[in-house]
This record gives structure tokens, sequence and C-alpha cells, in this order.
């Protein structure tokens, strides 16, 4: 029987050098006995940083984080049964949003499936068509190592690949599982790491993309939601150089704090198209849109109605075209694309009175927004959004949820509210409110770099448990905009249902959080106006540790609010 033991460890020894060499760097691990020869084999292997996390839900996100902060691949360890379930959310965002995740679960043997075996479920094939790439390796075996290092090397370049994506590797162990003391089974030489295969830019690409821009004087480059890339703000700002056209990068884009004061801009375009008038005026003959499908519905609903000419630039190779508005989607790297062919065109024949037009509305929007951001306006959610665009440090992370605080940071997170770049993430490949402190953590752990999350109060009670992982030399804070409930819904044609929709959608919960952050050990700190969210974000982005900063919001004065903007963006002249 310790044969089979020691077989277990060599094949855990053997799945985690060669995860290591392909550039795995940090593991999430949740407890149970049938992953123990993985959870073992990575404890004795040295390279790869350990995170613990009783809640799998919680793990798969704080991975997660940790891939978006670093874009190198995180692998994720479970047993059987369930708990592989509870990495699906994580599993979801990351397909989604070209995360490379590479999840690890054990499983029982062949022989003990569909027998009625203590928590065996159907584990093959788990999260469908929702990973780049599935396997159900074998049982441990001694004979067939190098159909093991062909299925990880595999794995490993859908994980990075264009998509690069989630992986999922079911992992079958035999008992007895561990050997005593856990020792090490000997392991192999890691094998040689694959290339993943990524499409080329072309000069019929080129040459196509080249003539669209030629023929329309009037075009934007769009930047939704993207991974970074280094050099990319300077190329793009190249590319509206040479085309003339003005860039409409929203806040999770990557280019909007990133971009040279000078650089031909409307930053306020969302808040613009709000405006009839504006909306008349805008009308783009041409869009060439980097990234995901934008945050702004606005947009999306501009281009449903106008349809101008559209090019894709999928950097990701996720096919981003939701909408099915894109006449044309090239799979390119974008740095290359902007710098190619922003050489390749001669000096463009623009509309400058339209752009003169647009900076002119686009410079009214944004006194109409800093207006409302002033200190003697009643303290409200938006000041949060400029607060953490501002107050979040040189090199830090500003890591921003779904619901409310994407729009609130979209409209008042402006630039010239922030002196240097700054990076942000979202969890925006599903949108979704689930695992969202667990990703922050995750990308503060993982990047070593201060992290400010900004999110709303169901966002936050939806992964209480993620705040477990608020441990070692991390630097985070988390900003808790807590207006008692959904009250993005209030804006919605549900709002009208009176007590229905109270119950059903707001669904208020009472509750504030300071009891969470004495479970966890966290410091806590709550606020009701504009001079103490100042104080505390500034205080707590310079201090070590994990700092929670609740402010306190009246769900009827937010709502109100937000609508008073609209309506002020919808009666605005330049």
């Amino acid at each position: 029987m310790t044969d089979q033991a020691r077989l277990n460890a060599w094949w855990g020894d053997t799945i985690v050098r060669s995860l290591h060499s392909l550039g795995v760097e940090h593991v999430c691990i949740s407890p149970g006995h049938r992953s123990a020869p993985l959870s073992l084999a990575f404890d004795r292997h040295q390279g790869v940083t350990i995170h613990t996390h009783m809640d799998e839900r919680s793990g798969g996100f704080f991975g997660l984080g940790i891939a978006k902060a670093t874009g190198r691949p995180v692998a994720l360890v479970c047993t059987s049964g369930t708990a592989a379930v509870n990495f699906f959310p994580a599993v979801i965002e990351a397909f989604y949003s070209a995360t490379p995740l590479v999840v690890l679960t054990a499983d029982r043997p062949p022989e003990l499936r569909k027998t009625g075996a203590n928590q065996t479920i159907d584990q093959i094939n788990l999260y469908g068509e929702q990973v780049r790439f599935f396997s159900d390796l074998p049982p441990p075996d001694d004979t067939i190592l190098g159909a093991l290092q062909q299925v990880l090397v595999e794995a490993a370049q859908h994980a990075v690949g264009a998509p690069a994506g989630p992986v999922h590797l079911n992992i079958p162990f035999r008992e007895p599982l561990t050997m005593p003391g856990g020792l090490s089974g000997g392991g192999t030489e890691a094998p040689e790491p694959g290339k993943a295969e990524r499409v080329e830019l072309t000069a019929p690409d080129v040459a196509d993309l080249a003539g669209l821009v030629t023929a329309h004087q009037r075009g934007v480059l769009v930047v939704g939601p993207m991974t970074p890339r280094e050099g990319f703000p300077e190329a793009l700002a190249a590319l509206s150089d040479a085309t003339g056209y003005p860039i409409l990068a929203e806040s999770t884009g990557q280019v909007r704090y990133g971009l040279n004061a000078s650089t031909l801009r409307i930053e306020h375009f969302d808040a613009l198209l709000q405006n009839g008038e504006f909306r008349e005026i805008f009308q783009p003959g041409i869009v060439i849109r980097f990234g995901a499908r934008p945050t702004s519905k606005a947009l999306g609903q501009l281009l449903d109605a106008d349809k101008p000419e559209q090019v894709i630039i999928d950097g990701e190779g996720l096919w981003p075209n939701g909408d099915r508005l894109g006449a044309e989607i090239i799979c390119v790297e974008p740095v290359a694309l902007c710098r190619t062919l922003a050489a390749s065109l001669v000096p463009p024949d623009t509309d400058t009175e339209w752009l003169e037009l647009l900076g002119r509305w686009d410079m009214a929007a944004g006194r109409l927004l800093q207006n409302g951001l002033s200190p003697e306006q009643p303290f409200f959610e938006g000041h949060l959004a400029a607060l953490c665009v501002e107050l979040t440090p040189p090199g830090g992370i500003l890591y921003v949820g779904n619901s409310m605080p994407v729009r609130q940071l979209e409209r008042f997170g402006l630039a010239s509210g922030r002196t240097g770049p700054l990076t942000v993430h979202s969890n925006r490949g599903a949108s979704g409110i689930d695992g969202v402190t667990s990703s922050a953590l995750g990308a503060a752990a993982g990047s070593g770099r201060p992290v400010c999350l900004y999110l709303g109060d169901m966002s936050f009670y939806h992964d209480l448990p993620g705040l477990a992982a608020a441990t070692g030399g991390m630097r985070a804070t988390l900003v808790v905009a807590n207006n008692n409930g959904g009250n993005i819904f209030a804006n919605l044609p549900v709002a009208s249902l009176g007590e229905t929709f109270e119950r059903l959608f707001r669904m208020p919960h009472g509750l504030e959080f300071k009891g969470a952050a004495e479970m966890f050990g966290l410091e806590y700190y709550r606020v009701s106006d504009l001079a103490g969210a100042r104080e505390e974000i500034g205080r707590s982005m310079l201090a070590p540790g994990v700092q929670i900063i609740e402010a306190i919001l009246d769900p009827a004065e937010e709502t109100q609010r937000w609508q008073q903007v609209q309506a002020a963006l919808k009666n605005l002249q330049p």
C-alpha cells in the first residue's frame, strides 16, 4: 500500500514542478484529504507561494486577483465533490476576462465514480465550455510520464494563450493518499514550456485599416476594459495624433489615467451621451475599439442606433462583439497595431471644427461634474469614487466593484483629479458582485503593491469569508459604500413597484460591518462626510496592513443625487 502513496507523491511532485516551470508562481489551496498529494507537493516545492483558503469560492477569486495583477497563471487546488463547484464563479470571470487560471480538482479514481462513494460527484467537464482546456488525468502511473507532461504543457499554453483563461485538470488519486510524514516521491525533471500561438499583424490588415481611416474625417478610438499592457497608453496616443481621432477611454481600460494631458480625448463621453444635442453632434463615421465591451450603456445604444463603421482590435482573442456591431474584428496585439498603423498614415485631413466643438462640450461636462464634487455639496458616493482615484498612491492598484461603483467611477473618477498613472482592475468579464474582496486582496498579495478596493455593501456582504485572506504583509484599503441594499435598482423601472421593489430587488439589510472587521482582526473606520472620508482613505492608503473604511450613505439621497446629475447632463449646454 505504501507504493500507492509513494506513486501519488511522485505524481504530485511532477505536476507541481512542471507547472512552476510553465510560469505558475502562486497557488491557492483549500482544505481536503483527496487533494493531499497535490497540497503536500506544493508545500515541498519552494518556488511556488502558497495561499490557503477555507472557502473555495473566496480562494478562487483570490487567485483570480493575483492573476489579474501579475498577468501570470495561478493554480487553484481543492478536494473532490462540491468543493470543486465553488470555484465555478471565479472560473467564469476568468473565462470572460481572459485571466489565466489552472484549476486542479482532486477526484476519486474511475472505479469509485457513479457507485455512491462518499464525496463523489461527476467532475468530468464540470465547468463545461467556460474553460479553455479540460483533461481528466489518469490515476498516477509511472509508465506514462510523457503523456502527463504533454497534457501539462498543453494546459499551460491554453491558460496563457490567445485568448488566455482558465484551464481545468481533474486529477484522481487512489488510497492510501499519503505516506507517513508526507515524504516526497521523488518527482521528475520538468518539461520545457511550450509556445502559445499568437496572431501576427499582416500588411493587408494595416493597409485595409489605414484605408478606412483615410475615408473618415470623423472617428474615435474607444477603450473598454482590458488587460494592462506596457506601452499601450503611449502607442494609443501616437495613433490618436496620426489619425486626428480623440480617445474615449473608460476608467477600467488602463488608459484614462495614463495619458499625457495634451492627448486628444473626450474624457466625459459617457456623461455627455446622456445629452440628446451632443448625440446629434457626435456621430463619428468610424469607431476603432480596443478591449471588451465598454461599461457605458449610452455608448452601446448610440452605436446601435447610428451604426458607424466599427473595427474591434481584439488583443485577447475573445471576439468581444456581443452587440454584433463590429464590421471587422482584428485579432492582434494592440500595441503593435497602434504603432504600425500610426507609422503608415499620412497626416490626416481631420474635421477640426467638429473636434473643437466636442472639446467645448467635454469641458462643460467636466465643470458640471467638478461642481458636483465640491465640498459644499452633500456627501455622496461620487465623492468616494473621486477620492479613490485621487488618493491611491503612485504604483498602486484601484480595484473597483460592479453595480454602482464602476458607474460612479466612470462618472466622477476624473483624470483631472489624478497625478501619475493608475492601474484599474475590475471583474467585468461576467460583471458579478461575488468574490470582489477576494480578488482585490489577491491583487495585493500577488503584486506586492498597495490596493484600494472600492465596492458596494451588497458586494462586500457577498464575500465576507474572503476577509480571512487579509493577512501577512499586504497593503489594502477596502472602501465600502453602504447605502443599505442594491441601490442600482432604484434607477431602473422596477423602482416604481413600491414595497415589492424594496422586498424583491433592493433588499435592505440594515447592517454595518464593524463586527466583520472585528471578527477578522482588521482595522475599521466609519465615515459619513467628505472630510472624514478624505482623512481616513488618505491615512489608510499610506498605512501597512488591511483597513476597512465604511461610508454610510442614505439610499434615497443617493438616488436623488444620481438622477439630479443625469437631468443636469441632459440639459447641458457648452
